[in-house]
């Protein structure tokens, strides 16, 4: 009954350097009813908690991630971060995924623990039944999932705009030439010393 159109991209603004380096991303979905009668729709953002693993390399890999549901005036979302990874790691440093706190919806912080086939079987089941989430126990995974629904009344032949934002914060970036010294290889972000971590970046740019 309806079709979708993303609408995705990064700030940029030219001759603004702030906020053309603004750790983040904006993923607008258009949610279009192609019928004569009300939808409701049920939209889900779903991100793993990769903190540890820079997607090149296996170490140090995730170890110990968490994820916990936050809420303000402005957004409602996860925010990701580790217990486990060392904090001077190039791959340390914190995530998150943001709805504006108006829109309504569900969360899951973790998914079932990780077995054959059962894991992503149980997301689906619980999601296509009613287009919520019902929570999951924490299974102490390193690399825990996260979810986050928004759902909207689409009215007829009308339309409705749904965006997650997504928000990354990782102070530790190296040069890319080997250094004798350690604390010289690391040249850091500069958007660190603007956003002290993951979900200011969401809440500043929302």
């Amino acid at each position: 009954p309806v079709d979708v159109r993303l609408e995705a991209f990064n700030p940029l603004v030219p001759a603004d350097l702030d906020a053309s380096g603004r750790p983040a991303a904006v993923l607008r979905y258009v949610v279009i009813n192609k019928t004569a009668a009300p939808v409701k729709v049920s939209l889900c953002a779903t991100i793993p908690n990769f903190i540890g693993n820079d997607g090149a390399t296996t170490a140090p890999g995730p170890k110990k991630n968490r994820n916990e549901y936050r809420s303000d005036e402005r957004l409602r979302g996860i925010f990701m971060r580790s217990e486990g990874v060392d904090p001077a790691s190039e791959t340390w440093g914190t995530m998150a995924v943001a709805a504006a706190a108006s829109t309504r919806g569900t969360y899951r912080t973790n998914w079932l623990k990780a077995e054959w086939g059962t894991t992503l079987l149980d997301f689906w089941d619980d999601f296509s039944r009613d287009g919520a989430l019902e929570a999951r126990p924490d299974a102490g995974e390193d690399m825990p999932f996260s979810s986050l629904t928004v759902e909207v009344d689409v009215p007829p032949s009308g339309s409705v705009p749904v965006t997650f934002i997504i928000g990354w914060h990782f102070p530790n970036r190296l040069t890319w030439t080997p250094k004798k010294d350690a604390a010289e290889a690391v040249l850091g972000n500069y958007y660190t010393t603007l956003w002290p971590d993951a979900w200011r970046v969401v809440e500043g740019l929302a």
